[in-house]
């Protein structure tokens, strides 16, 4: 199993690997396993919430930076207040 990202690795393996890259005579038991997984899982949903937010967070501020721009141009008679978009 490959994949992408090392921390992952104590998800797929059972066999605790050494500093040095050798196999260790140490086994991870099946609850370390589940309870990193779930951590991993916490984690990734965190970080998709955040970048959700961060998201929002342009368009609404794109959304203001427009509206701001709107306003301006109706100040100055560069364009007819009715027509707003």
């Amino acid at each position: 199993m490959q994949t992408s990202q090392p921390h992952h690795l104590v998800l797929a393996y059972s066999q605790r690997i050494n500093l040095d890259g050798t196999p260790s005579a140490e086994d991870v038991n099946d609850e370390s396993r589940r309870k990193a997984k779930e951590q991993l899982d916490r984690i990734a949903a965190r970080k998709a919430k955040k970048a959700i937010k961060m998201q929002d967070k342009r368009r609404v501020g794109l959304a203001a930076d427009l509206s701001r721009e709107w306003v301006e141009a109706v100040r100055n008679a560069q364009v007819s207040a009715q027509d707003a978009p």
